[in-house]
This record gives structure tokens, C-alpha cells and sequence, in this order.
């Protein structure tokens, strides 16, 4: 699945030939996911002229998760607590873009679970 395209000066995530462009719709989505997974903190305009590690990893998780969303997906699958499961995070997200999002740990349990009943 391509990723959404990407186009801030210091992300340098996407990949020609292996991203997508997005539409209105997508950039109100990504917007709205950095603004979520960052608490509000992720920078605007010109202040993303020069982003950190973390808020390039912010970056990523949202063009992952967009994609997620516009592939139409399900089951979110993240070990990244703190951006999408933490003080409501996981329940506004559901809520929003109708996908369960699930820890590695807890969509194992709920395999191992399944594979058990139907053993």
C-alpha cells in the first residue's frame, strides 16, 4: 500500500513511486492525527522548517495511519502507546475513523483467543 506523500521540508519520508497523493479530505485527516498523537503539540507553518527525531516519527506515524484510514482498514496494530492509545487518544481515534487499534500484545491475545475457540 503506497503511503500518503508527504511534503515537509525536513520529513523526507516519501518516497516517489511509492507514495500517493492526497486529497483535502487526507490533509484534514494528517493534520488532525499529528495534532492528536502529539497532544497538540506538533508545530505549524514555518515552525516545521526544522522538525526533531520525534516529531519526524510523529510525521511517519501519521502518513502510516492515514493510509491505514484510506485503504480502509480495520485493526491498527501499534506498540506506540503514547501517541495512539494513552489518555484517550485510542477511543477518539476509534470513534473518528471507525478501526480498532490494538498493542502487538493485546492482538495476540485476542488471536490466541479466536484460535483457542475455534481449536
Amino acid at each position: 500500500m503506497p503511503n500518503l506523500a508527504v511534503a515537509e521540508r525536513d520529513a523526507q519520508q516519501s518516497i516517489v513511486g511509492m507514495c500517493v497523493a492526497g486529497s483535502d479530505a487526507d490533509e484534514i485527516d494528517f493534520e488532525y492525527l499529528l495534532e492528536t498523537i502529539s497532544s497538540g503539540s506538533f508545530p505549524r507553518g514555518e515552525k516545521r522548517n526544522n522538525l526533531t527525531d520525534g516529531q519526524l516519527r510523529q510525521i511517519r506515524d501519521a502518513m502510516i495511519f492515514c493510509t491505514h484510514i484510506r485503504e480502509k482498514r480495520h485493526i491498527f496494530v501499534t506498540n506506540d502507546r503514547k501517541g495512539f492509545v494513552n489518555t484517550g487518544r485510542r477511543e477518539i481515534l476509534e470513534e473518528r475513523y471507525c478501526t480498532r487499534i490494538y498493542t502487538r500484545d493485546e492482538f495476540i491475545e485476542i488471536c490466541d483467543a479466536v484460535f483457542k475457540n475455534n481449536a
